[in-house]
C-alpha cells in the first residue's frame, strides 16, 4: 500500500485507513467502480457515508476520476 500512501502524501492529504485501502483497490482495477460495488468489496464493512466522503476527498483531490453514465450512475477509477 505504499504507493496509495504515497499519493496521498503528494496531495497533501490525511492517511487513513479507508482512503488508502479504496485507493489501492481503484489502482489495482482496470475497470470503474460505484459506489455499491465498493461497498461490497469490502464486504460492507465500512460505513456508508465516510465511503461516499473518501471517494468525495480522492475526487476533489485529482487522485480519483469520477465517470457519470447517461443513466446518472456514477463511478469511480484511477487514471
Amino acid at each position: 500500500m505504499q504507493a496509495a500512501e504515497q499519493l496521498l502524501r503528494q496531495k497533501g492529504l490525511r492517511i487513513t485507513t479507508l482512503r488508502t485501502e479504496v485507493l489501492q483497490r481503484l489502482m489495482q482495477s482496470a475497470r470503474a467502480y460505484t459506489h455499491a460495488d465498493l461497498e461490497a468489496a469490502f464486504g460492507h464493512r465500512l460505513d456508508r457515508v465516510s465511503l461516499y466522503r473518501c471517494l468525495l476527498t480522492l475526487t476533489d483531490s485529482g487522485l480519483v476520476q469520477k465517470l457519470i453514465d447517461s443513466r446518472g450512475n456514477t463511478s469511480y477509477f484511477f487514471e
